[in-house]
């Protein structure tokens, strides 16, 4: 009796290991599972998204904006030493030609002497650019004066010219702004020579002194300068200080 007993007491132990065994691994193999509504809401939401959108936005807005200032700032100072080299290989060559050969010094003399940079000639067209591609109008001399005329387009630029200027103020006579249609003009400014000429004309400045506000103050205000119009700048130099 006690046999059948224990046999019987054995296999019910038997029994309920393999059972805890089974619901074991029924439970590890699907304890990693989502249930379909679980399964509905992984992930990001559209507002989530959409907020992860608008500061991409941003700061790409933001990246753009200062490499757009970036660039321009390098233009400028690209600018001043282009403009720069041309004027004072333009002063070199007035000091070594003789008065009554001045007129020989024009646009195209500048270029076969090579002081025009090469980054600023089209060889195709023989027309000179500087790198905000204004066009390098005229050069004109004769024995007492050489006029050098370029195109600029926007405020900054013009605020960048004047600088170059002062730059030149001792070899300088004047210079002077205008607009295309000859509808604005500026008065003169003066190189040091002639400062005495200030109290004669109106809106008329001496290039030695003229402060970086005056000078923001003759180039007018940035929204006055339209899309699509040139507006021309002077330098007028003495020949005789050309050296």
């Amino acid at each position: 009796m006690k046999f059948y007993e224990l046999r019987r007491s054995f296999f019910r132990k038997k029994l309920q290991i393999r059972s805890n065994f089974v619901t074991t691994c029924t439970t590890k193999g699907t304890r990693g599972a989502k249930s379909p509504v679980d399964a509905t809401f992984s992930g990001r939401s559209m507002v989530e998204m959409l907020g992860v959108l608008a500061i991409i936005g941003v700061l790409s807005v933001g990246a753009i904006a200062g490499y757009s200032k970036a660039m321009n700032k390098y233009k400028l100072n690209r600018q001043t030493q282009q403009i720069s080299a041309i004027l004072d290989g333009l002063c070199m060559a007035a000091a070594r030609i003789p008065s009554s050969d001045k007129s020989q010094l024009t646009k195209d003399m500048l270029i076969k002497l090579g002081i025009v940079p090469d980054e600023m000639l089209n060889k195709k067209t023989n027309q000179i650019y500087d790198i905000f591609n204004n066009k390098v109008m005229a050069l004109q001399c004769d024995a007492n004066y050489c006029t050098f005329q370029l195109v600029f387009t926007t405020h900054e630029q013009c605020v960048n010219m004047l600088s170059i200027a002062k730059g030149y103020s001792d070899k300088l006579f004047y210079m002077q702004i205008w607009t295309a249609n000859s509808d604005f003009s500026v008065g003169r400014i003066y190189g040091d020579s002639n400062c005495q000429y200030v109290t004669m004309h109106d809106y008329a400045g001496c290039l030695r002194t003229i402060s970086l506000n005056e000078i923001y103050s003759y180039c007018g205000s940035p929204d006055s300068y339209e899309k699509n119009f040139s507006y021309y700048i002077h330098y007028t130099f003495y020949t005789k200080f050309m050296n």
